[in-house]
């Protein structure tokens, strides 16, 4: 792996964005609308998520019919540093 790489190979995170459904602008786009949503008192599920995500995503793939079972939870690890997980109660239990 380091020979290819000296040979202008490309790195891991190089290669994976290239399998990405989203591309920089749109994940951080993304990003920026989960926070406000949530900053407005709508936190998004997972399935929130992955419902705006595909929204976005079929700009550019409009027959993708998901984005894939782990999609969600690799998009919260890639962007950890921005998202964080909140504990959430119901209303009626404040």
């Amino acid at each position: 792996m380091f020979m290819q790489r000296l040979k202008g190979g490309k790195s891991w995170t190089q290669a994976a964005m290239n399998h990405s459904w989203l591309n920089n602008v749109e994940s951080d786009t993304l990003v920026e609308f989960l926070l406000l949503m949530s900053d407005h008192g709508f936190p998004a599920t997972h399935v929130h998520t992955a419902e705006y995500a595909l929204e976005v995503a079929h700009v550019w793939h409009p027959s993708l019919p998901n984005l894939g079972k782990n999609w969600v939870d690799g998009f919260i690890m890639w962007n950890k540093d921005q998202l964080d997980a909140k504990w959430s109660s119901n209303l009626e239990s404040t």
